[in-house]
């Protein structure tokens, strides 16, 4: 895992986060520090945010709301949930947004 202990900034594109990705799951967990931007169509919905709590521990009224390349987009803490598909988003700007 050292790349991803290396990294400032993780970015995860189309992961559910459900049981069956409980070992990625886990390896986020234990990144604290880490910003981590998590890209789905779903990522802002009640069910995302429900596992984002499980995961980070962040519950769902923790999150701010706002918009970030026309995209609806929830953070709290390091972590931002990005509501959208991996080709309507622009990593490097996500990134540079950070």
């Amino acid at each position: 895992m050292y790349w991803i202990d290396e990294a400032e900034h993780i970015v995860a594109v189309g992961c559910s986060f459900n049981s069956a990705d409980e070992h990625f799951n886990d390896i986020l967990r234990n990144r604290n520090g880490k910003r981590i931007d998590i890209v789905s169509p779903g990522a802002t919905s009640e069910y995302s945010l429900h596992h984002m709590e499980k995961i980070f521990g962040t519950a769902a009224n923790q999150y701010s709301v706002y918009r970030i390349q026309g995209r609806t987009c929830k953070q709290a803490k390091k972590i931002r949930l990005v509501s959208a598909k991996a080709d309507q988003i622009d990593i490097g700007l996500l990134l540079d947004n950070a």
